[in-house]
């Protein structure tokens, strides 16, 4: 695991759900990122650190919602569609890539 991932993960024994939520949440993302980038770098099979940006970025959308936190929630939302794109789970994939969809308009009028 790389140095960013190690450390996003001990960080999020301090900032819990609990006790801190947005920073929670914002840790559980940069989880899933650093994990997601260190995917593209793995020799040989990603599967298992794709799954673990997945589950990461699962987790932090479970904070995130498109009224409070939009931006969030819209890179959430398209992280876990490029992940599962590259699993090949096209359903979920699509799921996700409609919900950037029909975010757009919202998204773009609160900029």
């Amino acid at each position: 695991m790389s140095q960013a991932a190690t450390a996003f993960k001990q960080a999020l024994t301090v900032r819990t759900k609990d006790c801190y939520p947005a920073d929670w949440a914002s840790t559980q993302y940069n989880l899933g990122t650093a994990l997601w980038e260190e995917s593209g770098r793995a020799a040989g099979d990603n599967v298992a650190l794709l799954a673990a940006a997945a589950t990461a970025y699962e987790a932090a959308q479970t904070y995130y919602t498109p009224k409070d936190q939009p931006e969030q929630w819209f890179n959430v939302q398209n992280g876990l569609g490029l992940i599962y794109e590259q699993q090949r789970e096209w359903t979920a994939a699509i799921l996700h890539f409609e919900n950037l969809r029909d975010m757009e308009p919202m998204y773009a009028a609160q900029k």
